[in-house]
């Protein structure tokens, strides 16, 4: 199957996980409704055409995400920036949440290079800013299509 896409995709993700906390909690004190969620111990579900043999695999820990689609666009600050915006006018919230429950807030940059078109992913100073300020990890998932 030919890909239709002409150039780059590039999504973003950021999710907070721990060991044991309440996905729901988390959403109404920041007021921003995740794209997905999981509670520690409970089954994963399978994809289509997956087989599972045994028993189910259950999450090992709790998961609050906020993800957008996969945008055409070779530009990471483009992508990135409207979504800090949202996210910067509630840090001290998303922090002292992070820190009363032992949490993990890690950013994801995916990238699904397409067509030998490679983007810029440098991370520019308002990025590094609001990573640091949360604590946060950042993670870059880069595929060749």
């Amino acid at each position: 199957m030919q890909n239709t896409c002409k150039t780059t995709n590039i999504k973003i993700e950021f999710t907070i996980f721990g060991d044991n906390f309440n996905p729901n909690e988390l959403t109404t004190q920041i007021g921003i409704l995740p794209t997905g969620t999981y509670l520690k111990d409970t089954e994963i579900p399978l994809y289509e055409g997956l087989i599972r043999k045994g028993q189910p695999k259950l999450y090992k820990e709790s998961s609050w995400e906020y993800s957008t689609e996969y945008v055409e666009n070779l530009f990471l600050d483009e992508i990135i920036d409207p979504i800090i915006d949202i996210f910067s006018k509630k840090i001290n919230l998303i922090y002292n949440y992070i820190q009363k429950n032992d949490l993990t807030f890690k950013i994801f940059i995916v990238v699904e290079i397409i067509n030998k078109k490679t983007p810029a992913l440098g991370a520019h100073k308002k990025l590094i800013d609001f990573a640091h300020a949360l604590d946060a990890e950042i993670e870059f998932d880069i595929y060749v299509v």
